[in-house]
């Protein structure tokens, strides 16, 4: 939806629809240059590959009579010279920036620059348009195979210092064309290449700002929390730059994504999109910038804009609020800086993060701090079910006297005990908790967070701009994911189907009967069309038998193809300490689907507990994200369930968690430091665990099928 807004009283005054349901990914206003008394704003959509153009009269937006300007490569960011005559779009999926005649409504020229082109500024000299700084976020460039593979290639992408996480400098002519040819500056090398081992992300540049006397240019390296200072003078080049982690040498979170510079140069504003802040710095004297304070800002801070009067900063909060879970729209917050207090202003921010709560000592989980691993834990194994609700599915809950078991509505449950016998005894037998909340609203995002801790900031603006969700290299926060941290350690792992969904990923094609419930699986689930690497730390370390995301194939082979490969590795005594399975069929939602995924949880749990592993086994059970069921408390409502010898059984945790609280107990049942700010901060379930186990193995529960 694109928003016009009265500023002086913070009202809608006009909306019109995004094109065919795909989300706007930037919006410019300027001048007409056809007619100097109206308003002429070009808003691109990625999902769309256009440029739409419509008029703001001061009370309505209205459609150009021009037809929307078609350009390939997912547009993704759009800059405006000053006389408002030219615009420049940057292509993320085409790597390539392309220069716009406004006045005629029309692409002048394009030309390559690095990979994932996400933001850029102009420098002027004496008033004019002189060169387009790019920021390139991405990793590589990705190529056709010569033939279709069942198994991508685990590899780090090969090093690309000019194209790879790079600041390009692109020249302009006199009439704002981008020049074919290099610069003869060159691209500046804002990171080092990652190397799978302790650099798995890049370091994702992703927003310029420049000094007003164009000396220096503020760039927001997003994957790492820092701000990079490029002098502009001579060949451009990387001089210093300013750290913005929570706390020094702490875990990457803040996400710096978006800047303001006011018109003095003596503040430089500064969007921490996951700490939902903005920071503010002493920009006086560009090659010392200085830490001042914190503002707090709404959900997912991604765009700034001073005042004229430098005096209001205005905010776009990428996810702002919506009367269903799954609703994402934008805020806009005004900043009155004039009244801003930011000692204050830092301390709200702060109490605003999400603090460890971390229980009494627990001889089964150590609270953070220590990090002691457990003698009696040894194994865990992390079951990701789909996008689905406390109440939708656990609303029912009852104990063995009838009461309920947990905070459910029953009169809001899809997928109750008759559907989900399975999940229903194992929530009630172990630990179950009720007030657990999905940290992602997409699949893709919530995998991040259940492995990685967080969400990249590429992801997270990929999802909302509309873009098809995929885990290429670029997704990476900086350390990766769980499997990263433990081959550091030398701790064995296992990965059953999860992080292979790539760009250039297609479901097998050939004919499955959706009934077929026992015959074996054989691959990945689909072919590999492009070069897309897969996680290095993943290398010798998947069942390439196991499907991962392709809905045409049942849970219940899934569990099956799990079981065997598990057994293999439990008889010749290597047994991962860590395992993660993905049972993706339930996201389709059908009574039957559910179903499905019920019986594959039964088959895991119930060979897990009579495996000789089971004696020292953690097995948690959760969904990745909360999908578009209701819930009574909220729609991001999940649960997670904590299935041991040393879970406490019958339990029911009432404590605020999330996603990222499952990875955190985790990690300190491993004895693995935190991989960022997200686990770091989460709440862990170490009041889940007792030092009495309890060895009964779990049965299996049949599973009726589902009458849609």
């Amino acid at each position: 939806m694109l928003s016009a807004i009265d500023v002086d009283s913070m009202t809608v005054v006009s909306q019109y629809g995004a094109p065919a349901g795909h989300p706007y990914t930037s919006v410019l206003a300027v001048r007409d240059p056809l007619d100097a008394t109206r308003t002429l704003v070009v808003a691109a959509s990625g999902g769309a590959d256009a440029l739409y153009f419509y008029h703001f009269d001061g009370a309505n937006l209205t459609p150009d009579r021009t037809a929307n300007l078609g350009l390939s490569g997912f547009p993704t960011s759009l800059v405006a010279t000053p006389d408002g005559a030219s615009a420049f779009a940057l292509q993320s999926d085409g790597n390539s920036v392309t220069a716009i005649d406004l006045r005629r409504r029309r692409t002048r020229s394009t030309r390559l620059v690095g990979f994932s082109p996400v933001g850029a500024a102009l420098l002027l000299r004496d008033g004019q348009p002189s060169r387009l700084l790019v920021c390139n976020e991405g990793l590589m460039r990705y190529a056709p195979l010569a033939s279709p593979a069942l198994i991508p290639m685990f590899m780090t992408p090969p090093p690309n210092l000019d194209a790879a996480s790079s600041l390009d400098v692109v020249a302009l002519d006199a009439s704002a064309n981008v020049s074919a040819q290099p610069s003869t500056e060159g691209p500046v090398h804002m990171d080092r290449p990652p190397d799978g081992i302790r650099v798995i992300g890049g370091a994702h540049p992703s927003a310029v700002a420049i000094s007003p006397d164009g000396s220096y240019a503020f760039v927001t390296m997003a994957n790492v929390d820092r701000i990079a200072v490029v002098s502009l003078t001579g060949t451009a080049r990387v001089v210093t730059g300013i750290d913005l982690r929570l706390f020094p040498k702490g875990p990457y979170g803040t996400q710096p994504s978006a800047l303001a510079i006011s018109r003095d140069g003596r503040r430089l504003y500064v969007a921490l999109s996951g700490l939902d802040a903005i920071a503010v710095l002493d920009s006086s004297n560009p090659l010392g910038l200085r830490r001042l304070g914190l503002i707090p800002s709404d959900d997912y801070p991604a765009g700034l804009a001073l005042s004229d009067d430098d005096r209001s900063l205005y905010v776009v909060n990428a996810k702002g609020y919506g009367p269903e879970g799954n609703d994402v729209p934008s805020t806009l917050q005004r900043i009155d800086l004039a009244q801003q207090n930011l000692v204050r202003d830092t301390y709200t921010a702060l109490g605003s993060t999400r603090i460890s709560h971390t229980a009494p000592h627990n001889p089964i989980v150590s609270p953070i701090g220590s990090l002691q691993t457990s003698s009696r834990i040894n194994h865990v194994v992390l079951v990701l079910e789909e996008d689905k609700t406390f109440d939708s599915m656990l609303g029912d809950l009852v104990d063995a006297a009838g009461r309920a078991h947990g905070n459910g509505d029953p009169a809001l449950t899809a997928f109750g005990a008759t559907v989900t016998p399975n999940l229903h005894v194992l929530a009630r037998s172990y630990a179950l908790a009720d007030n657990f909340y999905a940290d992602a609203r997409t699949m893709i995002l919530g995998h991040e967070y259940a492995l990685g801790g967080i969400a990249s900031d590429y992801s997270q603006m990929r999802s909302l701009e509309g873009a098809l969700s995929r885990e290429d290299p670029e997704d990476y926060a900086r350390f990766g994911y769980i499997f990263n941290m433990l081959a550091l350690h030398r701790i064995t792992y296992r990965d059953y189907g999860d992080l292979m969904l790539l760009r250039g990923y297609d479901v097998d094609s050939s004919p499955i009967d959706p009934l077929d419930r026992f015959s074996p699986t054989t691959n990945l689930g689909g072919t590999y069309s492009l070069d897309t690497p897969a996680l290095a730390a993943l290398r010798g370390h998947v069942d390439e038998s196991y499907p991962g995301w392709n809905l045409r194939i049942r849970d219940e082979r899934r569990a099956r193809e799990f079981v065997r490969d598990y057994d293999a590795l439990v008889l010749a005594h290597h047994a991962p300490r860590f395992s993660v399975v993905w049972l993706p069929d339930d996201r389709g939602g059908t009574r039957e689907e559910v179903a499905d995924g019920d019986r594959a949880l039964g088959v895991i749990v119930s060979h897990v507990t009579r495996s000789p592993a089971w004696k020292d086994t953690a097995i948690f059970v959760m969904p990745a994200d909360a999908g578009t069921q209701r819930d009574h408390v909220n729609e991001q409502r999940s649960y997670a369930l904590v299935i041991s010898p040393y879970a406490k059984h019958g339990f029911v945790g009432h404590r605020h968690l999330s996603t990222v609280s499952v990875l955190k107990t985790e990690e300190e049942l491993l004895g693995l430091p935190p991989l960022s700010l997200g686990d770091l901060l989460a709440s862990d379930m170490s009041d889940f665990f007792t030092d009495r186990p309890n060895f009964t193995p779990y049965t299996a529960r049949p599973v009726e099928s589902q009458p849609e």
